[in-house]
């Protein structure tokens, strides 16, 4: 099977907010069907999660993380 990556227009239901994001995702050539990739799945996850974060003003994990090593917490 051969396959390619191309942008993919996806819902996710968090905490019962649907959100839309694109992403690439992986095809199979011949059906022009999704396939699973692992890493292109966590990243459109993690895409999601963010403009998520972004709808509701959460505070991300990057942003608490500078915020533990500028206080020297553990």
């Amino acid at each position: 099977m051969t396959t390619s990556i191309k942008n993919y227009t996806n819902t996710f239901n968090i905490r019962g907010k649907e959100i839309k994001i694109t992403a690439p995702a992986r095809f199979d050539d011949s059906t022009q069907k999704v396939v699973p990739d692992m890493t292109l799945d966590n990243a459109a996850i993690k895409i999601a999660q963010d403009k998520y974060r972004e709808m509701f003003d959460f505070v991300k994990p990057e942003e608490i993380k500078a915020l533990r090593q500028k206080w020297n917490l553990t």
